[in-house]
């Protein structure tokens, strides 16, 4: 029986040593607001205003520290094993400790933490037909530390439980056309208890409010397929389906998905074409987009629901490489989609933008 082996040990020391600092510049509407005024010198003397306001405390309201060290320190090992031909099986197990000394998060002292955990992994590969067909299923366990989070407006500190996740997956994958055709299919499975989330609110000194969610749940399915079917002709096109939602929270927000969980479904495709013969030689054009159906970056009883609608984003792009030089032209967000994307915010992104480019090859 065929064995391959591998062992890892792994430290890493974190040093934070970060001081941030923040103040209300204005409330603009949704629409016709105007932010000709917001610049550095305006915000600036925001800061030089409140610093030397009499009897005002500037590094106490408007300063968030975060300092402390803390090690990681973990080791790994895994074996793949071959009992039979076409059957391939991995075991691993990881082991990870998270050691921090004593800090500060915001205006607040955090006592000095230890936690470690297990993580072990479990996988199998059939090849049903040799290179061509094959069947897989995997298992993995995660851990994850998140340290203290401010469970209450008042800023009161609570060391929370570690993160653990745990993933089942399956699929297939196929070769086909003699390997100008490659797809998989997955689906998966992942619960996870003691994640942080935060509930909208923030304490008097900056710091957002968070709790421990109870646990959540997040399947979905994943297709992808890369294309060569023509000399020159490429395609490659994805799509997945995510369902996540809180089984284990408050009634605020039991059995809503979470606001982080970005859009439920993605879609993207690339198609390019270069002339690899003849008068045209190194002439070549490309034609790609993205998907995202809507996101709910606000989900929950008390706040309501709100929603960054979804978008569709064309790019396209063509260019003539020559041995000596390359000419290149990029257009992005062809169609000019006005579109947001955020993880609890809804940031505004670029409109149709257009690059040029010229290379000279040495």
């Amino acid at each position: 029986m065929r064995n391959r082996t591998v062992a890892s040990f792994d430290f890493m020391r974190r040093n934070d040593d970060q001081h941030f600092i923040f103040a209300n510049f204005d409330w603009v509407p949704f629409q016709g607001a105007d932010y000709s005024s917001m610049n550095a010198a305006s915000v600036a003397a925001l800061y030089e205003g409140l610093k030397n306001t009499p009897g005002y405390n500037f590094d106490a309201n408007n300063t968030y520290p975060s300092l402390g060290k803390k090690d990681f320190y973990s080791a790994y090992v895994s074996n793949v094993f071959t009992p039979i031909e076409k059957l391939n099986i991995l075991a691993s197990v990881r082991y990870e400790n998270v050691s921090a000394g004593e800090g500060v998060v915001g205006q607040n002292t955090a006592d000095a933490y230890s936690q470690a955990a297990w993580s072990p992994k479990l996988g199998v590969v059939y090849q049903w037909v040799p290179d061509r067909f094959s069947v897989f299923a995997n298992y993995q366990n995660s851990f994850k530390s998140n340290g203290y989070y401010a469970r209450d407006i008042t800023s009161t500190l609570v060391l929370s439980d570690p993160e653990l996740a745990n993933q089942m997956e399956g699929g297939v994958k196929a070769n086909l056309i003699n390997g100008k055709v490659n797809a998989t299919l997955s689906y998966y499975s992942i619960k996870v208890k003691n994640s942080v989330i935060g509930t909208g609110e923030y304490t008097n000194n900056g710091l957002a409010v968070q709790k421990q969610a109870g646990s959540l749940t997040s399947r979905g399915v994943e297709a992808e397929v890369n294309a060569y079917l023509v000399k020159g002709f490429s395609v490659i096109a994805g799509v997945s389906y995510n369902d996540m939602k809180l089984t284990e929270s408050d009634p605020d927000t039991q059995g809503r998905r979470p606001s982080t969980a970005s859009s439920p479904w993605l879609v993207n495709l690339n198609a390019s074409y270069q002339f690899l013969d003849g008068p045209a030689k190194g002439l070549g054009f490309g034609v790609g987009g993205n998907y995202a159906s809507d996101n709910k970056i606000v989900n929950s009883q008390q706040m309501g629901v709100f929603l960054l609608p979804e978008y569709l984003l064309i790019n396209a792009n063509a260019f003539y490489d020559a041995p000596k030089f390359r000419i290149g032209l990029k257009v992005d967000n062809l169609t000019n989609q006005q579109y947001w994307n955020g993880y609890t915010t809804a940031n505004a992104q670029m409109l149709r933008n257009v690059v040029g480019s010229f290379t000279l090859k040495f």
